[in-house]
């Protein structure tokens, strides 16, 4: 379910889906919470997408245009400073649709992709694990498999990120996990085989690879979450061997 902590009192308020009433959570596992421009908050479950109306106390369920034979499953959330929210389904790609007023229902767009060597657009059908804005026009979209889809904000046109063998200087691997930017700019990327950092000044990736029994650098090889601390300091979780601390001026990891 959802829990909602109320920092004035302190208290913790519990939601769960409820079988017999359609203004609660569709699903008890949720996997994703966004707090949009507005304040709205939605909630990606494995049964679909959700906005919660904090006044009324329900949730609005919301419909992706995805096909009837698959679940709306949402595993990732995203924002963009135009006010756009972004949405990672497993198995069906991505969407996004516009919140800046809430009183209108919302559209639902997906978010389609160039096909190699045609002027062909087609939907996703990839697990998006991450979503997030790196630049003023620019959203990374990180899928498990086929590396990260930027897409420009404004005109939607897309390009491909992806792990390359034989170029030392490309993405560390093509299942990504998360994505996050640091109070210096870098942008960090979680993969299956590593960590990937990327200064948006130029077009190269510095790849950390981890493994086991290190005193001073990754342990592990898959690192699913990543997160930038307000005093510079970057967190990484690993899958099997727990956190990962870099201190901010430093160049080892504890």
């Amino acid at each position: 379910g959802l829990d909602y902590f109320h920092p004035d009192t302190g208290a913790i308020q519990h939601y769960r889906h409820e079988p017999n009433n359609p203004n609660s959570l569709p699903s008890d596992f949720t996997r994703a919470v966004l707090v949009d421009q507005q304040g709205i908050i939605w909630v990606g479950t494995s049964k679909g997408l959700v906005k919660f109306d904090v006044v009324n106390q329900r949730f609005t369920r919301i419909s992706l245009p995805i096909d009837d034979n698959k679940v709306q499953r949402i595993i990732s959330l995203g924002s963009s400073k135009d006010g756009k929210l972004w949405i990672g389904s497993f198995d069906a790609g991505a969407f996004y649709l516009d919140t800046k007023d809430p009183a209108i229902a919302p559209l639902i767009n997906r978010v389609m992709v160039k096909k190699p060597g045609t002027r062909d657009l087609v939907g996703g059908s990839e697990n998006v694990h991450a979503i997030r804005q790196v630049a003023d026009n620019e959203v990374w979209i990180g899928t498990y498999g086929k590396g990260i889809l930027s897409v420009n904000i404004q005109t939607l046109e897309s390009r491909w990120i992806k792990h390359e063998p034989t170029r030392q200087s490309s993405l560390a691997d093509n299942a990504v996990w998360s994505i996050i930017q640091d109070q210096s700019g870098l942008i960090w990327i979680g993969s299956q085989r590593g960590m990937s950092l990327h200064d948006p000044s130029s077009h190269a990736f510095v790849s950390i690879y981890g493994g086991e029994n290190r005193h001073h650098g990754l342990l592990g090889l898959d690192f699913f979450s990543v997160a930038g601390m307000s005093n510079g300091d970057v967190w990484v979780g690993s899958q099997n061997n727990g956190i990962g601390i870099l201190e901010a001026g430093s160049n080892q990891f504890s």
